[in-house]
């Protein structure tokens, strides 16, 4: 709430039917606090005229800020209008997505269906734990990897001469799964033990990776119910994708 506390007080003048109050003699109108209020229901508030006075105060203080911001010419800033378009156009695309997911909604069986995909594309994965010292070159890399077999710490060498901001761990990366993984990398560390070094660097992207193996695992596939969230939000973004390949399979766009 904007200003809860806002005291609207008292008006000898009757209001226009449909008008909630007026601020400055701006009209706000009662259909904007009823869904207001209805929103708010929607959510766990429970209807009261307590609720109701601290909306009707809300809609009331943000009017007063509004008047505000135009007075000052806020609106007429250089790139306040542009701003206000794409804030425009993202409510009317959510309002599109979420008319095609009312139109085609998710369902129990399409859920499950999406599980057993995920599932078997989890089938056989492992997890690693992984640390990573990245240099800038394969010299410095070699440096750091024959630093490391003479017993120097890896996490103070990562903090001395890693080039990423897994410095600051110690190149620590946390548990990863091997489908994530850049294919090179998983094949210089599929073979490690626990604990294992990669045997010379690696080079990624330009840069060069040295990895240490701390310990690995089986991943074991979540439960139908714990991933339901995930599951949900995957179809949610397909028939995004599926609606936005529709429209460009019939549209004329040219570049």
């Amino acid at each position: 709430m904007l200003l809860t506390a806002l005291s609207t007080g008292p008006c000898w003048a009757l209001l226009p039917t449909g008008v909630l109050a007026k601020v400055n003699d701006v009209p706000l109108s009662q259909s904007s606090f009823d869904t207001l209020l209805q929103t708010n229901i929607t959510q766990g508030q429970k209807d009261s005229p307590q609720l109701r006075q601290i909306l009707k105060s809300d809609l009331i203080a943000r009017e007063l800020l509004l008047q505000e911001a135009s007075r000052r010419g806020l609106e007429r800033r250089e790139g306040v209008q542009q701003a206000l378009v794409t804030l425009q156009q993202n409510f009317i695309l959510d309002l599109l997505v979420n008319d095609h997911l009312a139109q085609n909604p998710v369902s129990e069986a399409d859920l499950k269906s999406e599980y057993e995909r995920q599932s078997g594309l989890l089938k056989g994965a492992e997890q690693y734990q992984l640390r990573q010292i990245v240099t800038a070159s394969e010299a410095n890399a070699k440096a750091v990897l024959t630093a490391l077999k003479s017993g120097k710490d890896f996490g103070a060498l990562a903090q001395d001469k890693s080039i990423d901001a897994s410095k600051a761990q110690g190149g620590q990366l946390g548990w990863l799964l091997s489908n994530d993984i850049v294919p090179s990398v998983l094949r210089a560390i599929s073979t490690l033990p626990k604990g294992g070094l990669t045997a010379s660097p690696l080079e990624v992207d330009g840069q060069w990776l040295v990895l240490l193996v701390e310990d690995k695992r089986p991943f074991q596939v979540p439960k139908y119910e714990e991933t339901l969230p995930q599951l949900r939000q995957s179809l949610v973004q397909q028939r995004r994708l599926q609606l936005l390949e529709q429209l460009a399979k019939s549209a004329k766009i040219e570049q």
